[in-house]
């Protein structure tokens, strides 16, 4: 079967002709992003219940909501967030739950159902998804003139910009941020209103009355039918100021005015605003617009700017749009390196392959590789895997490994044809007897990949697409090795090939040495190596020993590495985090950010500075905060180095340590977070501590002691409590006889003040597609000061007779004092929780961090009352789940690569040595990393469970080998020697192949890629040396020890051949 693509070469054109176009189709059609998609596990549902305390959101919102979804068996974990007014709750889906879309189903109807259950003014539960992916381009539209800034034009032209996004195709979202909430605002006077003896509430129910857009039913003749409606409805600020209010004495007295007189309307952005955007140091709109991710970025991103300049050139003066984030730039730079990476890798794989076996097999082994590429893109086009830095790393990652089949089988062919054997009969020898061994040391492989493409989460998600490639990488090998490399290798190669006899003779021996035809060979360095192996050979045990030994100091280095999660990503941005005092309002955050954009530009490598107010910068990396929060104290900056400087990892490090100490200098009461970009999934703080338990007083007793020590060890910067943040509260205190005397009742007081000062909603206008609300309070001047509070008017209910309302000033039925007030309370996994946040300084590793602090918990005795309890959660819990999950199908796997090693060679005895073998190269893994000083991460777990599968090869072709000489297998050491002679050549080629493949990759110097390519580098090579000297050793000693036994026993030894 295999030799009729020699035979037939035309065959063989069209065979290639077909993986051509295949290739290129899928490359052409491929969709490339700068990182993997993650699946959407995560959402956020908030609620508002004006004017409530922490205490009662969270007794009254939060935990009604928490109870309802607690039954939901596909959610891992609810956290609750309650603070003045607002509820929010973060949702997280399990790992193992594939059915994504149908978990957040129920979980939306689980909120519907409890709605009603809720505190009448609460607003309805909100659903919000939580996009994992970044954005693919961020435009801003900033304000350019030396005038106030008119929100209105700004917030116009940023929807028509929006509205050109949405409807270019490919396009899937587009957020605004920092857009002014554009309102008509009627701000009423307090003594004209009292005057009327009306409330907030009633005046904007009056304006609302007079908003009558809804239908008035049909007017139905025999002949027609013409609609009816009230021709009322707002729509201009004059038609509002002339609405006419009936005061209290309406129905006796016939008072009645136009709105104009109590209050003064207008149109503009709703104060205090609630987010803001500050671009370049100047306000701004910003759009963030995400593709859809079946698109070719490169191909969208042309189409976008193309939007973008024609919408440029019909901007009205004094806009100005900038764009201040393009990630096609990334994702085109980062898919650059790797296939350069993989094009470097390819030719040193060539290229020793050439200097060890000649350049015949050389050419061939290099004609294999595109076309492996070509077949697996063609498979990552049927499975649906775009282009991004994890499916091309981990076709580097195979490219080594795979091109090993293709230089055995071409080495086996070449063999047969040197020795005299016709081509299709060599081709039709060679691969019968290599296919079985080359299969099987191919699914051993695949099987070591198989827990990183089975990982579930969004760990899974980020690193599958590596394992998957790998695996159609080695199967696309497979197939080209054992189809078209022995054709190729038939064409290349004729019986008996030399040189030709006039060019031995006339040319130099210089010019063209002997590796260039058949490798490299050293016929001293042979002797040399036949007398090692003797020695070896002669020592078995001693030699076992010292292997063993060797490893053994791997496994117990082991101890001694520190432990990571993720590391930092190498992309010319970082984030900041700028956190002012829970009291602190919008305006003076956004002049705090603005004095520390000033200190940040004075360092060279900043190129800009862009500040979001209120809430989380647009997602610019796929790692970043998605709280769904808005805080007026909170601010999120985004920084800009300079892109054509060079960067190092250290360089970055130093330049992100100066900066934090810089900032915490100049605003020493605001906790400020200078943080690099993360690799892998988002996690909220480095270092996490949760203590549960039922009472408050308690948990920040014991939250207060962690943080102090937390704050003590060395790396750390800032630290922070879930029950730390103190919000000064102005509390009311009514005498109750005094107010039901009046006619009120508390919650009345309550609900006029809120409306008073925070405005109630009364009616609409509509412009063009643009709703906008009519507001309803008082203006800024009347609720800015605390006596003008105390002297508020409140009006009872008079139900009977409104014209004998009577006002009655606030601090005459009540005192108003100053207390403190916990901020924000939480919950986690149903119980109450403090947590403890730590964060730590660039290049210092949580895991020490959390050594050191519960070394100091330890040294003080601190101990937890019954009924509480300690978690660490952060980096540590993260990496901790991560690497359980990708453990969970090892012991399945083991049993099936045990199968596989058993049937090859029909014996227990040589399947367990190629397993002690790859058990044993895991020390060598180590060893590298404690030498390189790299951390043992997530990413070198990886590359120590996908080296196990490919190391044993050596080991497997080495003891099959040995299998094959009856001498040998009858354990003489001569002929064992032999045998490994002869097959040190094919394990030497293997192994350099697979360590220039990753050559590339170490090169990078990335914290993320190098630890991986290290560990399979050492591990390989590490393989070598134990393949050409403990499995010949091992098989001796296992070898003597069964005939000595069966001697023992009376037993001829050759009835237990194969056991």
């Amino acid at each position: 079967m295999f030799s009729h693509f020699y035979k037939n070469v035309r065959l063989l054109i069209l065979m290639l002709c077909l993986i051509v176009a295949w290739g290129v189709s899928a490359y052409q059609s491929l969709p490339r992003m700068e990182d993997p998609v993650l699946s959407q596990r995560m959402a956020l549902i908030t609620t508002e219940f004006p004017g409530a305390s922490a205490q009662r959101v969270e007794s009254l919102v939060s935990v009604p909501i928490e109870q309802a979804l607690l039954g939901i068996e596909e959610i891992k974990r609810i956290s609750t967030t309650s603070t003045v007014g607002y509820s929010t709750l973060w949702l997280e889906l399990n790992d193992r739950v594939k059915q994504v879309d149908q978990a957040w189903s129920r979980v939306r109807d689980k909120i519907a159902d409890v709605a009603s259950q809720l505190p009448e003014t609460a607003s309805v539960p909100q659903y919000h998804k939580l996009e994992t992916r970044s954005y693919t381009l961020i435009a801003a539209l900033t304000w350019d003139l030396e005038l106030p800034v008119n929100d209105a034009i700004l917030s116009r032209t940023a929807k028509d910009l929006e509205e050109q996004f949405r409807s270019l195709p490919g396009t899937e979202t587009v957020t605004l941020f920092g857009l002014p909430q554009e309102e008509i605002q009627v701000e009423v006077r307090p003594a004209d209103l009292a005057t009327l003896g009306l409330t907030v509430p009633e005046l904007s129910q009056q304006i609302q009355d007079s908003d009558a857009k809804s239908p008035a039913g049909l007017f139905r003749s025999d002949r027609s039918q013409l609609p009816i409606e009230v021709a009322t409805e707002l729509d201009s600020l004059e038609r509002i100021r002339q609405i006419p209010i009936c005061g209290a004495a309406c129905g006796t007295a016939g008072q009645v005015v136009r709105l104009e007189a109590v209050a003064q309307v207008s149109k503009g952005a709703r104060h205090p605003p609630s987010e803001a955007a500050v671009i370049s140091g100047r306000s701004a709109v910003v759009l963030a617009v995400l593709m859809e991710p079946s698109q070719r970025i490169d191909q969208w991103t042309t189409t976008a700017r193309q939007t973008l300049d024609a919408f440029q050139n019909n901007l009205p003066s004094g806009i100005r749009l900038q764009l201040i984030f393009d990630q096609s730039h990334y994702v085109q730079a980062r898919l650059d390196n790797l296939f350069n990476d993989l094009w470097l890798g390819a030719l040193l794989v060539v290229g020793s392959t050439t200097v060890l076996m000649g350049w015949r097999l050389g050419l061939i082994v290099g004609a294999s590789l595109p076309l492996s590429v070509l077949l697996m893109l063609g498979g990552m086009s049927w499975l649906q895997i775009p282009l991004n830095q994890m499916s091309v790393t981990g076709l580097v990652i195979a490219l080594g490994m795979g091109l090993d089949n293709s230089i055995v089988v071409a080495d086996e062919v070449k063999h047969e044809l040197t020795n005299g054997v016709k081509s299709h009969i060599a081709i039709a020898k060679a691969v019968r007897y290599l296919a079985i061994p080359l299969i099987a040391s191919t699914l051993i492989t695949v099987l070591s990949f198989l827990p990183i493409a089975l990982l579930p989460g969004d760990v899974g998600d980020f690193v599958r697409d590596m394992a998957r490639c790998v695996i159609l990488a080695l199967a696309s090998f497979l197939v080209v090795c054992l189809v078209v490399t022995p054709a190729l290798v038939g064409r290349v190669y004729r019986i008996g090939t030399k040189a030709p006899p006039h060019i031995q003779s006339s040319v130099p021996s210089f010019l063209i040495p002997r590796w260039w035809e058949c490798g490299f060979s050293h016929p001293q360095l042979t002797r040399s190596y036949r007398r090692l192996l003797d020695k070896i050979l002669a020592h078995p045990r001693s030699t076992i020993a010292i292997c063993l030994l060797l490893c053994s100091v791997g496994f117990g280095l082991a101890f001694r590495l520190s432990q990571q999660f993720f590391p930092t990503a190498d992309r010319d941005q970082f984030h900041i985090e700028f956190r002012l005092p829970a009291s602190a309002s919008l305006t003076e955050t956004r002049t705090q950010v603005l004095h520390a954009r000033d200190l940040i530009l004075n360092y060279p490598e900043v190129a800009d500075v862009h500040w979001f107010i209120g809430e989380d910068a647009p997602a610019f990396y796929y790692n970043l905060p998605r709280r769904g929060l808005t805080e007026a104290n909170f601010a999120h900056g985004f920084v800009q180095l300079q892109s054509k400087q060079r960067r190092s990892i250290e360089g970055i490090r130093h330049l992100l340590q100066t900066l934090q100490q810089e900032l915490d200098q100049a605003f020493p009461s605001s906790q400020i977070l200078v943080r690099p970009l993360e690799q892998g999934p988002y996690v909220t703080a480095p270092l996490e501590v949760y203590l549960y338990g039922p009472n408050l007083e308690v948990l920040q007793q014991l939250g207060n002691q962690v943080r102090a020590e937390l704050a003590q060890v060395p790396g750390v910067t800032h630290t922070n409590a879930g029950l730390s943040d103190v919000l000064p509260q102005l509390a009311i205190h009514p005498n109750e006889e005094s107010v039901r005397l009046a006619g009120l009742g508390n919650l009345q007081i309550a609900q006029q003040l809120a409306a008073s000062l925070e405005g109630d909603l009364g009616g609409s206008v509509v412009e063009s597609s643009e709703e906008i609300p009519v507001r309803v309070g008082f203006s800024d001047s009347d609720r800015s000061h605390l006596n003008q509070i105390a002297a508020f008017e409140l009006l009872p209910n008079a139900v009977n007779d409104r014209s004998n309302r009577s006002t009655i000033p606030l601090d005459a039925v009540g005192n108003i004092t100053l207390i403190p007030e916990i901020a924000i309370l939480h919950r986690d996994r149903g119980r109450r929780v403090n947590s403890v946040l730590g964060f730590v300084s660039a290049g210092t590793l949580p895991s020490t961090v959390k050594d050191r602090l519960k070394q100091r918990l330890d040294a003080i005795g601190f101990q937890l009352p019954p009924g509480y309890s300690l978690w660490f959660g952060g980096e540590y819990a993260r990496r901790n789940e991560a690497t359980g999950n990708l453990l969970s199908p090892v012991s399945v796997l083991l049993v099936l690569a045990a199968v596989i090693l058993v049937l090859p060679f029909n014996s227990f005895r040589a399947a367990a040595i190629v397993a002690l073998v790859g058990v044993c190269s895991v020390g060598f893994c180590l060893i590298a990393l404690w030498l390189s000083g790299y951390p043992l991460g997530f990413t070198a777990i990886l590359g120590i469970i996908s080296m196990i599968g490919i190391e044993i090869n050596d080991a497997m072709l080495v003891l099959t080998a040995i299998r094959a000489d009856s001498r040998a297998y009858a354990g003489n050491r001569t002929a064992i020697r032999e045998v490994v002679v002869r097959s040190t050549p094919h394990v030497i080629a293997t192994t350099v192949t697979a360590v220039m493949g990753l050559v590339p990759l170490w090169l990078q110097g990335s914290e993320f890629w190098s630890p991986l390519a290290l560990c399979i580098a050492a591990g390989v090579s590490g393989t070598t040396i134990l393949a050409l000297t403990f499995t010949p050793c091992a098989y001796l000693m296992l070898r003597r020890d069964t005939q000595a036994r069966h001697v023992v026993a009376g037993r001829n030894i050759s009835t237990v051949i194969g056991r």
